[in-house]
């Protein structure tokens, strides 16, 4: 929740002041919290290459959207969470406009390996192209909403799967 982690004079405070307000169960959600790199002491991120990079992806994505949202007829993908709008969602709209070559630039800032096909042969069996988005682990309502838009502005069906819909309450009801 800390993009760089607590000071490391706050941070063994804070969790004493945690655990004893809230006992000793705490202590399992903050070991889960630390292993997601969400609740770290500074100099302690699980993933330490990729600590610093959320401005670079905020600013490679243009992330935060300065329109205003016209939650009526909106014609921003961020709608959804009020003018941000989700990496996932970026990159899915970066190689519906460019293809695979138009994102390894960004993908650097992201954990994880890149598999991308060769060639995409677009499907001539229906009028309208089709996107399919497949999320593993879960997507949030919010995610499904702006890649609904999107594949609206892009003229494209957009057909999402996934293990699992997310909201607030089931997330960190996983975490937990």
């Amino acid at each position: 929740m800390v993009e760089k982690g607590v000071h490391k004079k706050l941070f063994k405070p804070l969790v004493t002041e945690i655990t004893h307000c809230y006992g000793p169960e705490s202590v399992i959600t903050l070991t889960s919290l630390s292993k997601l790199g969400m609740f770290n002491e500074q100099g302690s991120l699980p993933f330490p290459q990729f600590q610093n990079n959320f401005n670079e992806l905020k600013k490679e994505f243009k992330l935060i959207s300065r329109e205003t949202i016209n939650h009526d007829d909106p014609r921003d993908i961020g709608f959804a969470y009020g003018g941000y709008t989700p990496v996932t969602v970026k990159l899915v709209e970066q190689i519906a406009r460019g293809g695979w070559r138009a994102i390894p630039k960004v993908m650097r800032f992201i954990p994880g390996d890149v598999i991308a096909p060769e060639v995409i042969r677009p499907c001539t069996s229906t009028n309208r192209p089709v996107i399919l988005v497949y999320y593993v682990g879960g997507v949030t309502f919010g995610e499904v909403a702006a890649l609904r838009l999107l594949g609206k502005l892009l003229g494209r069906e957009m057909v999402v799967l996934t293990t699992e819909l997310l909201n607030g309450e089931s997330m960190l009801r996983s975490i937990i």
